[in-house]
């Protein structure tokens, strides 16, 4: 029995630590190119290049994912880290602004919600999550960058059922405070009906404090 006992507990301690004691790395503060800012193990998932603080220069953003066997079971989890680094042509290197480590979760459910992909359009940062289940959920998140971070101006949803054509889309905008529904249905060749919200939040969310898709309740019952 204590034989069982011990060797129980140490069953217990490694997958604990498999799931939650993984540490991230910390990424460089400046490289040359886009593979001086992935630690070993690690491995590019996605890359987009574009101008982010209006300085005419292509900013990177990408994502990196952990698959090393040895530290995780890459069955259950897998630990992705979002970066940006901004160009500096004075140096003639890119230097890290943002390491992101909660935006895309580690223990992704069949259901999502799923990284779908990133873009960059007029300096607005946008990235994307599909959510499965009895109904398609895509979400995008819009990032600008302002007062030395970047921040969540706006975020658009469209809320899908398969079997009915049913829709939903939800339009926040964190400038004006204000979000509006529409809903309707596809098959129906009937307008869509648009009712308007009042947000309540006293500062904007940053890339940095925020915690993952639908962690952040908006309003009531509705989580972004």
């Amino acid at each position: 029995m204590r034989y069982n006992l011990i060797i129980f507990v140490f069953v217990i301690n490694v997958s604990y630590a498999f799931g939650q004691d993984f540490l991230l790395p910390i990424i460089k503060s400046n490289g040359k190119q886009i593979v001086d800012f992935i630690p070993k193990d690690w491995n590019l998932v996605d890359t987009i290049t574009g101008d982010l603080n209006k300085d005419n220069l292509k900013d990177i953003v990408l994502v990196i994912e952990n698959k090393n066997e040895q530290h995780l079971n890459t069955d259950l989890f897998q630990h992705f880290i979002l970066i940006i680094v901004f160009r500096d042509s004075l140096n003639d290197e890119f230097k890290l602004i943002e390491q992101c480590n909660n935006l895309i979760a580690y223990h992704q459910s069949s259901s999502g919600p799923w990284y779908e992909n990133m873009d960059i359009n007029n300096e607005i940062f946008s990235v994307s999550f599909f959510k499965g289940g009895s109904t398609d959920e895509v979400t995008h998140y819009k990032f600008r960058f302002q007062d030395n971070g970047f921040y969540l101006i706006g975020a658009d949803r469209r809320i899908y059922n398969p079997s009915t054509q049913d829709f939903k889309d939800l339009s926040f905008n964190f400038l004006s405070k204000k979000l509006s529904i529409s809903t309707g249905n596809d098959l129906l060749n009937t307008k869509s009906k648009t009712e308007w919200q009042k947000m309540n939040f006293d500062t904007l969310m940053t890339l940095k404090s925020y915690k993952g898709p639908y962690t952040w309740e908006v309003s009531e019952d509705i989580f972004l």
